[in-house]
């Protein structure tokens, strides 16, 4: 799978919070509509149409590597157990 694949599975199987971890906007957002008595104010990504232009995409890929490495060394392990005991 491509670095691009990896990036648009991972959104399309993930909701807020773990795709606000990501938000390069997190820091000054609400998480959700706020009105303080006029027109509703909407955090950045419900806003926009392209929500990788808000995310660090960089990190969400090292992150969903890394994780796949742990599980490639826990499965290895797992099967090293295995074996072992036949």
């Amino acid at each position: 799978m491509t670095d691009e694949e990896l990036l648009q599975k991972w959104i399309a199987e993930h909701e807020a919070p773990e795709i606000c971890q990501y938000c390069m906007c997190d820091d000054d957002c609400n998480h959700g509509a706020v009105c303080y008595g006029g027109e509703p104010i909407f955090p950045a990504c419900a806003e926009t149409d392209n929500i990788e232009e808000l995310l660090d995409t960089d990190s969400i890929i090292e992150d969903i590597k890394a994780e796949m490495h742990e599980n490639a060394m826990y499965a290895e392990h797992i099967m090293q157990r295995f074996t072992q005991r036949v």
